[in-house]
């Protein structure tokens, strides 16, 4: 893999082996690691990939996916900050189950804290007027419990409500990388599996609503298990 058009990040065929030539002082070469090289590794090994935060309940992992800038990492930090265990700040790798909920598998410990979320973490850098976090993660896969699909437009009343077609609301949120027929099948797959065994809501808010609120709003969802497999 390339970083600013000169090689990096070198994976091995097996996809066992990571090598990188990079600066281990360069925290936004440690960031590409984090993000783009792990989570192209977790497809190469057979897993399928959802955009999205997740925190930790007592149900498993639910995770919170939205459109690029729709408030997902900002939505996850409050979450973090009222005492749920993060799961994973953006990228959430999955791994099919036949008959069951996928299991969610922890991402890198850190979070992208946007300005104006709640501070969570120790600060390591700011990188693009962002601050960069280190935080703790769950120590272990969870069952996929639930997705809350946000979606932030001007003037829209606030609501929660199960998706009506969760499986093509599901697959804009599910990498397409590599850009392969087996890839687009093993996405459409694994979108039919989370919408067959996992309860998929949306969340429709105006964009002035702040991440408390939107964290008020769903957290019966969150605290009441069988409320999230209802």
């Amino acid at each position: 893999m390339l970083l600013d058009g000169d090689p990096a990040f070198h994976i091995d065929a097996g996809a066992t082996r990571i090598l990188c030539a990079h600066d281990p002082d360069d925290v936004t070469d440690v960031r590409v690691l984090l993000d783009s090289v792990l989570f192209t590794t977790a497809l190469l090994r057979g897993l399928d990939v959802l955009h999205c935060g997740a925190v930790a309940t007592d149900a498993g992992a639910v995770a919170i996916a939205a459109a690029s800038g729709g408030g997902k990492s900002t939505l996850t930090a409050r979450l973090v900050a009222d005492g749920r265990p993060l799961v994973t700040a953006d990228i959430l790798a999955l791994a099919r189950r036949p008959g069951a909920a996928p299991l969610a598998h922890p991402g890198p410990p850190v979070l992208t804290r946007p300005a104006g979320a709640p501070e969570v973490g120790r600060p390591i850098a700011t990188l693009d007027g962002e601050t960069w976090c280190a935080l703790e993660t769950v120590d272990r896969p969870l069952p996929l419990a639930g997705v809350v699909l946000l979606d932030r437009r001007p003037g829209a009343d606030l609501r929660l409500t199960r998706a009506r077609s969760p499986l093509i609301e599901l697959m804009p949120h599910l990498l397409g990388f590599p850009d392969r027929p087996e890839r687009a099948r093993s996405r459409f797959e694994l979108a039919a599996d989370i919408a067959a065994s996992t309860p998929v809501w949306r969340l429709v808010a105006d964009t002035a609503v702040p991440p408390e609120t939107l964290a008020q709003h769903i957290r019966p969802a969150l605290t009441d298990s069988a409320q999230l497999r209802a």
